[in-house]
């Protein structure tokens, strides 16, 4: 009888041991299945007790938890569907658009309306929140909600750029405007002023972060796309000066997709641009100037039936930008399958 107890005690020491090494070496992520097994199913909530406990708020705190923990960024979007998010983000930019007095030129086209929602990711906390969850929303539809990095121009998001990628934890590249003084000119490197390491360092301000002889891949992000000029330069920059490092083509960082939440308006000029720079455009909806129209018109609090109107006029049109339903999507990130390198995003 002390023979089987003796066993079943060794087992179990067996089993815990492998479980600690399992812990320790961090290889089997924590959103894949039984992952509380290795690191117990407390763990989350024991570090945002202990926070709370040293005073900082609940939202900070949410913050820090999900930088732990990325695939808690994903987990509460299961249950959100296209509707929630056409709805929230015509809602949004009702909140950040601003009437000129006449039309004027903004992107390629000429329009009475500014949707300045870099300055609603500034000043308002609620308009923060719901563009972070409708980016999420956006990478999760494409499936690309694992990237290495994330490129924004410094002209347009950065913040919300780095809000996207410190939530994904991982780093964040900001490409400088060509009349930023502080750029160096690809000229100036192939004349041997500056090596093309040094170029890529400060012109892509965050490029030390990044492993130039690692495959990985990236996305463009900005909250918004018009001409499209600052996110086609950035990508088309990043690529060249890749290629200047001499490194090989086929084990190095790539660029394909650019994300944002919707385009200005509907420009086919835009649209042959990001084709020509080999640069696909995400988004999830795109405007035009009578549904701009439409949507500054909306009363403070638009009720869902407005809303509604709204989104079934985008449709009948083709502005409807996100993916159709799939089937297997959420079952695939509750299976814990992630997409990143491994997976070509």
């Amino acid at each position: 009888m002390n023979d089987i107890f003796t066993n079943i005690i060794f087992i179990l020491l067996g089993i815990d041991t492998i479980r600690v090494i399992i812990n320790a070496l961090g290889f089997y992520k924590e959103e894949w299945p039984f992952s509380w097994i290795i690191y117990g199913k407390k763990r989350p909530s024991t570090i945002e007790e202990a926070l709370i406990k040293l005073g900082y708020s609940k939202q900070i705190t949410r913050n820090i938890t999900d930088i732990i923990s990325p695939a808690k960024v994903f987990r509460h979007l299961d249950k959100k569907d296209d509707e929630w998010c056409y709805s929230n983000l015509i809602k949004l930019i009702n909140r950040c658009m601003v009437k000129y007095d006449r039309a004027v030129n903004y992107g390629n086209s000429m329009t009475e309306y500014y949707i300045d929602t870099m300055s609603g990711f500034h000043k308002s906390d609620e308009n923060k929140h719901i563009m972070h969850e409708l980016m999420i929303y956006l990478l999760k539809k494409h499936k690309k909600f694992s990237p290495s990095f994330i490129i924004t121009p410094k002209n347009g998001n950065p913040l919300f750029g780095w809000n996207i990628a410190s939530s994904l934890n991982i780093p964040i590249l900001l490409h400088k405007h060509k009349n930023e003084s502080s750029r160096v000119s690809p000229r100036e490197a192939e004349s041997e002023v500056c090596t093309a390491p040094s170029l890529f360092n400060v012109n892509f301000e965050g490029a030390s972060l990044l492993d130039v002889n690692k495959k990985s891949e990236g996305i463009l992000l900005d909250c918004n796309i018009s001409g499209g000029s600052q996110i086609i330069w950035a990508g088309e920059e990043f690529k060249k000066l890749i290629t200047l490092q001499g490194v090989n083509n086929k084990r190095c960082p790539t660029i394909k997709y650019a994300f944002a939440l919707f385009r200005v308006d509907d420009d086919s000029k835009a649209d042959k641009q990001f084709i020509d720079a080999g640069i696909e455009i995400k988004c999830i909806l795109k405007l035009s100037e009578d549904v701009k129209h439409k949507i500054f018109d909306l009363k403070e609090n638009p009720s869902d039936a407005d809303i509604s109107v709204i989104i079934e006029e985008l449709k009948k049109v083709g502005y409807l930008l996100l993916p159709p339903q799939s089937t297997n999507m959420q079952s695939t990130i509750k299976n814990g399958t992630t997409y990143g390198e491994n997976n070509g995003i």
